[in-house]
């Protein structure tokens, strides 16, 4: 538990494709006894800075810094948080550019209100941990996807229509539209075959 007491390095940014349509964005942190682990990346966050990952600094002051991970119970109201961790696993707000604000805290009953993206509440307890800041990648909503080099890099293939294809290839290829049922690709009537 000594590393929580230190200030932890960023040092590099890394890229990883989980699976083959999913892209997300990772910070390598060192902390003073010279172990790597990896934080989901936050904008405004840059190689080099410094983050702090205990509730010792909050007492030092250092409580609004961008990428720190604290539990809710030593933030402010209106704070930006994003990758809420329920369980040990990150549950909310992990998409990219997405960021939620804290509306109200009730220290009585140790709950904290998160106002989420879609516009709901949610109500969790104040021991969770949360990462200060907004998600990377804001401008992923614009990005064009509509050159198919764009689908190629994610390993996304072209899909052949069965009226397109050959008898011998498709059940449905190799004539024009009839009164027949569309069929799949073993054979069977593709509607109404639940």
């Amino acid at each position: 538990m000594l590393n929580y007491y230190y200030n932890n390095e960023v040092l590099t940014n890394y890229k990883f494709k989980l699976y083959k349509f999913y892209n997300k964005y990772y910070f390598l942190v060192k902390n003073h006894l010279n172990n790597y682990y990896y934080i989901p990346s936050i904008f405004g966050l840059y190689v080099g800075d410094y983050i702090h990952n205990s509730s010792i600094n909050y007492y030092l002051g250092y409580t609004n810094i961008i990428g720190s991970i604290l539990p809710l119970y030593y933030l402010s109201i209106n704070t930006v948080i994003s990758n809420i961790k329920i369980l040990n696993k990150i549950k909310y707000i992990k998409s990219s550019g997405c960021f939620g604000y804290i509306l109200n805290k009730k220290l009585d009953t140790k709950i904290v209100s998160i106002l989420l993206p879609s516009s709901k509440v949610l109500n969790i307890n104040y021991n969770n941990l949360v990462v200060i800041g907004r998600n990377f990648n804001i401008n992923k909503n614009k990005e064009y996807q509509g050159s198919y080099s764009y689908s190629k890099k994610l390993g996304i293939r072209p899909i052949v229509r069965g009226v397109a294809k050959n008898p011998v290839d498709h059940p449905n290829g190799g004539r024009t539209k009839a009164k027949s049922p569309e069929l799949s690709v073993w054979g069977w009537v593709a509607k109404h075959n639940k």
